[in-house]
């Protein structure tokens, strides 16, 4: 489901879960506005599988009632075209279902089969590959993305020179390349949503921080969005809340990552602390009783929120490098404003307004947290084949 690292796969659950969801609320959508208007009878739900196949971008499998779609077209197209393949799908279910035709197991593209598409109101060519879908292929996506994130890999260094180098050059091959993104036509660009991380019945404060400093470098939006409606678009008694990315789709990989490492680095900066001398000794004398006395409260919320605002510190730090680097005036803002990004993004989430509140901490450990983030440097994701065990890298 998502890129082969493992700061991705450490939330794929819940990712994938979150989009089961939206599949399953658009597939009773559709079910309503075509199956039932033309044909006066309802499919049923199938059970949603995720595949990593390179063959097809959906597919009705009649033996055991799934339909399969491609992570591929979840994360990099639009959901309009997410929507096509679902209702080619559809189509195939109509065959099979309602008019009782398995030939090929159901996935015959024949007379039938055009004929349900006008149900569905699809066109019923067969979509083999994704450059079918694309409305515009980004020029050098994949070679921007790719050069950013070996980048981000050479932030590992021992040396610190050498590894903040390599941050700023990222910078600025993100700022550089999204300058002359904003400078294409509208009808040249389009937007992606993608969920990310966790789902929570709260979201950590700490969580909010980092979901909030990505998306103010990294060129993406994002917003808190409610898990648990039920068939007919209602909230459930107990309904839980994640984070939704908005953005190009470059922007939303490297955003992601980006997120999945902070999150996941800074669990370990906490556990890290936990082993220190520092925190062992916060108990150091004793009462008239023999108790041990309490010198001092470290908090996890209070030190992760420090660590997010150590991190933040040196990311600013990094862009007025950018910006001197880019703009040897120092005129250019530290991010450009991206009018067509606010745009696309308010259309696709209005009338969304649910909000998290805000929260403080309690207890000490935020100073602690400040220093390890300030150290931090983002890291490659260690991949299926590694056989060493390690989720993660350790900091400078």
């Amino acid at each position: 489901m998502s890129p082969d690292n493992e700061y991705n796969e450490f939330f794929k659950d819940d990712i994938e879960q979150v989009w089961s969801k939206k599949l399953v609320r658009e597939f009773d959508t559709q079910n309503r506005l075509h199956v039932w208007k033309h044909l006066h009878s309802d499919l049923l739900e199938p059970t949603f599988a995720f595949t990593s196949s390179t063959r097809f971008l959906g597919e009705w499998r009649k033996s055991t009632r799934t339909l399969a779609i491609s992570p591929r077209l979840l994360r990099n197209f639009e959901w309009d075209a997410v929507v096509r393949i679902l209702k080619h799908e559809m189509a195939h279910m109509i065959v099979s279902e309602i008019w009782k035709d398995i030939s090929n197991n159901g996935r015959s593209h024949g007379q039938l089969f055009k004929k349900a598409c006008k149900v569905m109101d699809v066109d019923p060519c067969r979509l083999t590959s994704t450059a079918q879908l694309y409305i515009y292929e980004l020029p050098k996506k994949d070679q921007i993305v790719s050069k950013i994130h070996k980048l981000f890999c050479l932030g590992e260094s021992n040396y610190e020179a050498e590894a903040e180098a390599a941050i700023a050059k990222a910078h600025e091959l993100m700022t550089r390349y999204n300058i002359s993104m904003t400078d294409l036509p509208a009808d040249k660009r389009f937007f992606v949503f993608r969920p990310v991380g966790s789902i929570y019945t709260k979201v950590p404060e700490y969580v909010k921080d980092i979901a909030r400093l990505v998306a103010r470098y990294y060129f993406v939006k994002h917003i808190y969005m409610t898990h648990g409606y039920d068939r007919n678009g209602y909230y459930r008694t107990s309904h839980k809340r994640y984070i939704e990315f908005y953005g190009e789709p470059h922007n939303v990989d490297i955003a992601e990552y980006v997120l999945h490492f902070l999150i996941l680095e800074g669990e370990r900066q906490w556990r890290a602390f936990q082993k220190s001398d520092k925190y062992k000794n916060r108990f150091e004398d004793f009462d008239d009783y023999g108790r041990k006395r309490k010198k001092g409260k470290y908090s996890k919320v209070a030190y992760l929120e420090g660590f997010c605002s150590g991190f933040e510190r040196t990311l600013s730090a990094t862009h007025e490098k950018v910006k001197k680097a880019i703009d040897p005036t120092n005129k250019l803002p530290v991010l450009v404003n991206d009018p067509l990004l606010d745009e696309k993004y308010k259309k696709h989430y209005n009338p969304s307004t649910w909000h998290c509140g805000s929260g403080g901490s309690n207890g000490g450990g935020w100073g602690e947290g400040l220093s390890a983030g300030e150290s931090v440097r983002i890291r490659q994701g260690v991949t299926r084949g590694n056989g060493s065990g390690k989720l993660l890298a350790k900091s400078s």
